[in-house]
């Protein structure tokens, strides 16, 4: 064990907040598919279709069944209203998501 003192500072928040602000304006209108993210909800099943195959590469699996990410786990870092996240879980992972 030592006494020495980190050279790393610990800031209070990391959370811009010009941002944070822009995104919140967005928030309403975010589970629109014919809004403002309207080329998120459109790249959505081919990002999860990307992912089912990851998957079954990775693990050796069929993701043709009802649940196919059951025993799964997921972590989606910046995943904003959970776009992604909802999918996944309605997939059969248990999901975890972090944004600001």
């Amino acid at each position: 064990m030592s006494n020495a003192t980190s050279a790393h500072t610990i800031r209070p928040k990391t959370i811009r907040e010009s941002e944070a602000a822009h995104f919140g304006k967005l928030a309403a209108d975010w589970w629109n598919p014919k809004g403002s993210s309207a080329m998120l909800h459109k790249l959505n099943p081919v990002r999860l279709g990307f992912i089912r195959d990851a998957i079954d590469a990775h693990f050796g699996s069929d993701s043709r069944g009802a649940k196919p990410l059951a025993g799964r786990r997921a972590l989606d870092v910046g995943c904003g209203a959970g776009l992604l996240c909802e999918p996944l879980a309605r997939l059969g992972a248990q999901v975890t998501g972090v944004d600001a």
